[in-house]
């Protein structure tokens, strides 16, 4: 096995009929392959021009090229887990700060929610206390705009109105 002894890497050139033209082992040139490639993966590498092949059963990343199928295969042999320390680091980066922004977002969601919610909460609250029939319940609207503005001056108005007639009609009996 050729190596580069600067990242690990191993490389062969190995001929169509699957026997080793090159080799780090002066021993193995001529021999089979198939010494260090199983049968499978060696078909595959034979068959094409280039690949790729994840051989997870030994860790190897193990990539192949060559001009036409009737050249010899110059092949690469790698360690998968060396290859994949910093894509596998990336990843957990990556995933790591997606989670912190959907966490942000969600707690901003929630607050923008609850904001909403509040007032319209207390106006119900407001709003029962009325219902009951205690005209002296305080709200104060002046936070408040648009829609949930115009519904609590007319709960207010009602309120009002409501006492009024009681007070009107107390007097009359």
């Amino acid at each position: 096995m050729m190596n580069n002894t600067a990242n690990g890497d191993a490389f062969f050139l190995i001929a169509v009929n699957g026997t080793y033209l090159a080799h780090s082992n002066p021993e193995k040139i001529g021999r089979s392959a198939l010494e260090d490639f199983n049968f499978d993966t060696l078909q595959k590498l034979l068959a094409r021009e280039t690949t790729t092949i994840l051989d997870n059963e030994n860790g190897l990343l193990i990539g192949s090229y060559r001009t036409t199928l009737t050249n010899p295969l110059a092949v690469s042999v790698g360690n998968i887990e060396e290859k994949t320390v910093a894509l596998n680091s990336l990843t957990r980066n990556i995933l790591l700060q997606l989670f912190s922004a959907l966490l942000l977002v969600s707690i901003g969601a929630g607050m923008a929610v609850l904001s909403i919610l509040r007032p319209l909460v207390k106006l119900a609250n407001f709003a029962t206390e009325v219902s009951q029939g205690n005209f002296n319940a305080k709200f104060d609207d002046r936070r408040l705009s648009g829609e949930l503005a115009m519904l609590s001056s007319s709960i207010k108005s009602l309120t009002t109105s409501a006492q009024n007639s009681i007070l009107s009609l107390e007097n009359r009996v």
